[in-house]
């Protein structure tokens, strides 16, 4: 349904009057998530001006910049190891940068190689589980210096 969408909202502007046909249209992404957008059945709109980007929001790690975790909780995986969920409080360890420096890679490979700009439209953490203020700092700063080139 997403790629119906987005494909007839290329067409209707493309074939409006005015600057239009040369604008830059924003296309939405699968659930605006960059694995989901990369590995589901989406596909960008043919566009005969070739003039498109893609808007997605960067999320990652969850644990950390949302509050889905709120509440720790407990469970036991197949293994009979006990593992325990919470938020993340702490951000920057090694893998955390990996992740992060990886993750836009894999944008850069995905779209960008490919002629496909992509735009971040939402970032951000959520505090209420009181994270460490030094570790949000560095995230975005982080976040908000890479570039793909």
């Amino acid at each position: 349904m997403l790629n119906n969408f987005n494909q007839a909202f290329v067409d209707t502007i493309r074939n409006s009057r005015g600057n239009n046909i040369e604008r830059l249209l924003i296309i939405a992404g699968a659930n605006d998530e960059l694995f989901l957008t990369s590995f589901s059945k989406f596909k960008i709109p043919i566009d005969k001006s070739n003039k498109l980007a893609l808007s997605i929001h960067y999320l990652e790690p969850n644990d950390f910049v949302s509050d889905q975790y709120y509440e720790p909780y407990n469970w036991t995986d197949g293994y009979g190891n006990l593992i325990l969920y919470g938020p993340k409080l702490v951000w920057g360890s090694s893998k955390d940068y990996y992740q992060i420096f990886s993750n836009f890679e894999f944008m850069k490979n995905s779209f960008v190689d490919k002629g496909i700009p992509v735009i971040i439209n939402k970032v951000g953490v959520l505090t209420e589980e009181k994270k460490e203020l030094e570790s949000i700092r560095e995230y975005l700063y982080i976040l908000f210096s890479l570039t793909i080139k």
